[in-house]
């Protein structure tokens, strides 16, 4: 999220008004349900992924892997992980690595 988030933040600075109108868009097509909050520091971790998918700072298969990722994150909530079978174990902690690695790669100068 927190790499997400500066990436957003760097992109707003070079590009100002590309994050309201991609928001715009994505609420149009409904891939956000809701308006984000104004600030993105309040964003949900969804939030983050489709907006910076949209604006190109993460490659198609990052967005895949990083919502592969957000699903996987729930799996620590034990509540949830009980009521839905959910296992967390070295496979979905590799996955959600793998989503770090991916944006990572995204963000970092050729």
């Amino acid at each position: 999220e927190a790499l997400l988030l500066w990436a957003l933040l760097e992109h707003e600075k070079q590009h100002p008004g590309a994050r309201a109108a991609a928001i715009g868009e994505l609420c149009k097509n409904t891939t956000l349900t809701r308006q984000p909050d104004p600030d993105p520091q309040g964003w949900r971790l969804h939030e983050y992924i489709e907006v910076a998918a949209h604006l190109n700072i993460i490659k198609p298969d990052s967005a895949t892997q990083a919502r592969q990722a957000r699903n996987f994150r729930n799996s620590i909530h034990p509540g949830r992980a009980v009521r839905l079978g959910q296992k967390c174990d070295r496979a979905t902690a590799l996955a959600a690595m793998a989503a770090v690695e991916f944006v990572v790669r995204d963000l970092t100068p050729t």
